[in-house]
Parts: C-alpha cells; sequence; structure tokens
C-alpha cells in the first residue's frame, strides 16, 4: 500500500486545512494495534483506519446530506483497492474543506 499513515502525515495533511486532523492509536484493537486518522470539519467527517494485520477501512460520512457515503474495511491482500480507495477519500475530503 502506498498511503501509510506516515505519508499521510508527510504529504497530505498539509494540503488539507480547511479540516481538522486527529491521529488516534489504540494498541489492543480486534485487528491487531489500530492507527487511526480522524479528519472531520461541520461539513464531513473522515475516518481512517490502518490496522496492524494489515487489513484498511474508512467511514466517510457527509453531515450535510446526513449520508454515509463510503464504509468499507478491505483485507490485507487487497492493496490495490486500498490506494483507490485512500484516493477516493481524499477527493472527497478535498471537496469538503
Amino acid at each position: 500500500m502506498k498511503y501509510t499513515i506516515n505519508y499521510f502525515r508527510e504529504n497530505i495533511e498539509k494540503t488539507l486545512s480547511g479540516l481538522n486532523i486527529m491521529y488516534k492509536n489504540f494498541p489492543q484493537g480486534d485487528l491487531g494495534t489500530l492507527d487511526e486518522i480522524v479528519l472531520e470539519n461541520s461539513k464531513v467527517g473522515v475516518v481512517i483506519d490502518y490496522w496492524g494485520e494489515g487489513f484498511f477501512g474508512v467511514f466517510l460520512y457527509d453531515y450535510t446530506k446526513k449520508e454515509e457515503i463510503i464504509n468499507i474495511l478491505l483485507t490485507p491482500k487487497e492493496d490495490v483497492e486500498k490506494d483507490k480507495l485512500f484516493e477516493q477519500c481524499l477527493r472527497y475530503s478535498i471537496q469538503y474543506q
């Protein structure tokens, strides 16, 4: 997977000035250690999950429409899909800044 949490911190975080960004860590998650990125403003809420066992999850909620846009968990073998999902999530996040 190209878009690791470190990649996000170093390359993407600075481009998302219209969103509050939080990083969370849960060492005892269901699928190993969970590193989480939370992006939020009054229009959108995004949660990006990096699981220690290689799972990758994204939840995106549009507050203005009161609608869930994305809610998906990908397996460790789905690296190409993980990158595509991350890019899709990033496009939505930029759109809602």
